[in-house]
């Protein structure tokens, strides 16, 4: 497969999807494949924008060092040295429309087109040396740590961003030292700077020992409740997802805590999440005094993580129902002035969502409940709702009012909703027998949905 992928990467190296993938093909199959792969991405594949050293020919580095036992050595070095001191040329601009492509290069190849000079290795040089750091000697972490001080943001950033990914176990322990630090100085007068704190949040995630679940736990806690302390605190975060550790607890405590910056960081890494587990807390909160402040924007939440959990399977008929039930209240509760934009939400909650909402079409508030699918209605529902929705029209309903309704019948009529368009156009006259043509034209050839 070797010939067959480098003739790909070779003619295909411009192609955003086929010269790449078989270039991190190549570059994971080791020697000599690897080295072939370099000198086709170095002399061929283009910069992926204007000034922009990121894409294949910066991350190659990286992705080699995917391939059994590691990138090698000298294939590094050699790449470093290539671009230390150059960069990938332009790829062409794209074609517009019509038109014909512009190329940048002129027909006679007499000087090079000043695009392919704006270009740089930089980054690709910076990753060399941070990759060669995490096996070498002294002087190459030395020059890596230079990296780190750098006046280039983006060498910085590569080397910072390298360094977060510890591979022995000498590096996963000093990450860990740093944390208990870290976590001792949080709670002093003397925080470590917010950046550091990301870093080495960052570093503890690919650590999958019980000591780096501890740290992680420990600066979530110890982090400041601080509006200037939120990127730190949703680092920790994610990386406690990562970990599986039991945060619904964590939230609780949050909330417990009773300040605004603590419910609100609460509320934001729920909504981050998205998992089930935060549901209880949240409600719990909810059935509150203290929650008055954040009310509506509680059930906002509550509202995301149910639906979440509906369309990654898993609710439960019961508890789906009951939802809807007290979603419902909500959009009916007169001081929530945009509870009207929850309808839709309701479909999203299955067939337990679908029987309510067309419970509630049925009902006194219909108005609300039609009001907010012509909001948002954006996806196919059973045969019930349609059916609820169309139960009141005939040939005296009002023109608008008719159009209004099949408009809303078209944005989310299943086919399983044919036949009660059908005997809607039964009951119409002559022209609105006409509008319930036209949905009936496009609806009849969407899929069918059973409830």
């Amino acid at each position: 497969d070797g010939p067959v992928l480098l003739e790909a990467v070779e003619r295909d190296a411009t192609d955003r999807l086929i010269g790449p993938r078989a270039a991190l093909v190549l570059l994971t199959l080791g020697a000599p494949w690897d080295a072939a792969a370099a000198r086709a991405v170095y002399a061929r594949a283009p910069a992926d924008g204007p000034l922009m050293t990121r894409g294949l020919w910066a991350d190659l580095p990286v992705i080699a060092s995917e391939a059994p036992g590691g990138a090698r050595p000298d294939l590094l070095a050699w790449w470093g040295f290539l671009t230390e001191s150059a960069g990938p040329r332009r790829a062409d601009p794209p074609k517009g429309g019509a038109g014909k492509g512009r190329a940048i290069d002129p027909e006679v190849l007499a000087v090079v087109a000043l695009p392919h000079a704006l270009t740089r290795g930089a980054r690709a040089a910076s990753m060399v040396r941070m990759e060669l750091a995490r096996t070498g000697g002294p002087e190459a972490r030395a020059q890596a740590a230079r990296d780190r001080e750098s006046d280039d943001p983006e060498i910085r950033e590569v080397a910072t961003v390298l360094k977060e990914r510890p591979a022995t176990d000498e590096e996963r322990a000093h990450v860990r030292s740093l944390a208990t630090g870290f976590v001792i100085q949080l709670v002093g007068a003397s925080p470590p700077a917010l950046d550091d704190v990301v870093s080495v949040a960052r570093a503890l995630r690919k650590d999958e020992s019980p000591d780096a679940l501890r740290l992680l736990l420990e600066l979530f806690r110890a982090i400041p409740l601080d509006i200037r302390w939120k990127a730190p605190h949703l680092e920790v975060f994610e990386g406690l997802v990562v970990r599986g550790a039991p945060l619904a607890l964590e939230i609780e405590r949050l909330i417990g805590i009773g300040s605004d910056t603590a419910i609100d960081l609460a509320l934001f890494l729920t909504r981050r999440s998205g998992g089930p587990a935060f549901i209880p807390p949240l409600e719990r909160f909810l059935a509150t005094p203290a929650a008055e402040p954040v009310r509506l924007r509680v059930r906002r939440e509550l509202v995301f993580l149910y639906t979440k959990w509906s369309q990654h399977g898993g609710l439960p008929d019961d508890v789906a129902k009951k939802f809807a039930n007290d979603l419902a209240t909500w959009i009916e509760d007169s001081g929530d002035r945009s509870g009207v934009g929850l309808v839709a939400t309701l479909a999203d909650l299955g067939p337990a969502g679908e029987a309510e909402l067309a419970a509630r079409l049925e009902g006194p508030k219909r108005e609300l409940y039609v009001a907010g699918l012509v909001i948002g209605g954006d996806h196919y529902v059973g045969a019930d709702v349609t059916k609820a929705l169309l139960a009141p029209l005939d040939r005296r309903t009002p023109r608008i009012e008719r159009r209004r309704l099949l408009g809303v019948v078209f944005d989310i009529a299943s086919s399983s909703a044919t036949a009660t368009l059908e005997d809607a156009r039964d009951r119409m006259n002559d022209e609105g027998r006409a509008d319930v043509d036209t949905v009936l034209r496009y609806v009849r050839h969407r899929y069918s949905i059973s409830r």
